[in-house]
């Protein structure tokens, strides 16, 4: 019987030598990818050259302009790609079958976010998932879909005005916002009808953690052009304000139990322009989208 072409090029072609090419691309060079995965530069060089000796073709070329990869090299680089893609995927199949599900799965929230939905998906995914791994982390709202588009999170939880078509989205819940003071300050026990009497005040900022609603309401009725104080941690925010050295716009759910103790005072009735809508944000092209399918499905029906 004859060996077909295919088949043979199959059976000579050295594994490890795709696997050091992936890494040559995704480091952007053969002297990056051998610092990054601790080989030496001509070892790297010589499987790469290897490598085309075996397919007969360059897949790169590395002169002046820099590296840059050939068509070839392109289309064996798509052919990595999809393979280790593939592979990543084995070990939630491989679960799946055991009946065992032991993924580690990684949120990344916006800070002091109050949501008894959120809290109950975590509590039955670990009821249900008991050898899976939560990691929590907190980040600023504005580079929370960043960090899931670069796959650094499986899922993010955040503020978002505009919805990002390569990423995928699930209402969890309106968040409501207001003005308020501590008890210490002049304006506590005052309810106002206009909110523009508030923009000659002090203000506490959250740094760069704000949603786009609740700034561009600020900036709409010239709120906090005096500053008295900045965190990007609301507990301090709320610190600051509770001293009494400037007003805030912080979340309702956040400060409830300060305003039922009479600590904090909201200024203005609920408005519906200080509202902003609170997403669960996922990649699909995460290469852990059953750990993200396993754990949507046990988010309560709102």
């Amino acid at each position: 019987m004859t060996i077909p072409d295919s088949t043979r090029f199959l059976r000579k072609l050295d594994w490890n030598l795709l696997k050091t090419f992936a890494e040559i691309v995704r480091f952007g060079g053969v002297s990056k990818a051998a610092r990054a995965i601790y080989r030496q530069q001509p070892s790297v060089s010589s499987a790469l050259k290897r490598l085309e000796d075996h397919l007969g073709v360059t897949l790169c070329s590395r002169g002046p302009g820099g590296f840059q990869l050939t068509d070839h090299g392109k289309a064996l680089a798509e052919v990595c790609a999809k393979v280790e893609q593939q592979l990543l995927s084995l070990p939630a199949a491989f679960d799946e079958i055991s009946g065992e599900f032991m993924y580690e799965v990684r949120l990344l929230v916006v800070g002091n976010l109050v949501s008894k939905r959120l809290d109950s998906t975590i509590a039955r995914f670990s009821h249900m998932y008991p050898r899976a791994e939560l990691l929590i982390n907190v980040a600023p709202c504005t580079e929370i879909e960043d960090h899931i588009m670069r796959q650094d999170a499986e899922i993010g939880v955040a503020p978002v005005a505009n919805l990002h078509p390569e990423l995928d989205y699930v209402f969890l819940y309106r968040e409501q916002h207001m003005p308020v003071c501590g008890r210490k300050h002049p304006l506590y026990g005052t309810t106002l009808d206009d909110v523009v009497r508030l923009s000659e005040e002090a203000f506490v900022l959250p740094g760069t953690d704000e949603a786009d609603q609740v700034r561009n309401y600020r900036q709409r009725y010239s709120l906090g052009t005096r500053i008295a104080g900045k965190s990007t941690d609301l507990n301090e925010v709320r610190r600051m304000v509770g001293a009494g050295i400037g007003i805030a716009v912080l979340p309702t759910d956040f400060m409830q139990a300060d305003i039922d103790s009479g600590a904090i005072w909201q200024l203005i009735q609920p408005q519906p322009d200080l509202q902003d809508d609170i997403y669960i944000i996922t990649n699909p092209k995460n290469t852990r989208q059953l750990a993200v399918s396993k754990f949507l499905e046990l988010l309560p029906v709102d």
